[in-house]
């Protein structure tokens, strides 16, 4: 089933590594939203949201790449933004992995 919802906007999430940046300690498995750099094997999510770690300023945080996903331009039921690799529960259709195939997102199972 494809997802036709054009994006309004590139955000990217990914799952912290953990460490110490700019004498701030980063939590480890926290998704930070921001954009995305890719810097070799390496993933970094840049972002200047408050609310990803509490602090109102800039940050480029390594990420594991193997947990990057783009925002569909899509909400739940509940107002949460859906990614790449989320799994969404249908009502009448059963359970979907969210997936990027050629030139779109689509719902496989």
């Amino acid at each position: 089933m494809r997802m036709t919802r054009p994006l309004s906007e590139f955000k990217f999430r990914g799952m912290t590594t953990g460490g110490n940046l700019a004498g701030y300690p980063i939590p480890l498995d926290k998704f930070l939203h921001g954009s995305l750099q890719v810097k070799g094997n390496r993933a970094f999510i840049l972002y200047d949201d408050e609310a990803n770690l509490g602090r109102a300023m800039s940050l480029s945080v390594s990420v594991d790449p193997k947990t990057v996903g783009q925002f569909t331009g899509y909400y739940d039921i509940n107002g949460k933004e859906i990614y790449e690799d989320d799994i969404v529960d249908t009502p009448r259709h059963g359970r979907f992995d969210v997936i990027w195939c050629d030139h779109g997102f689509y719902l496989a199972n």
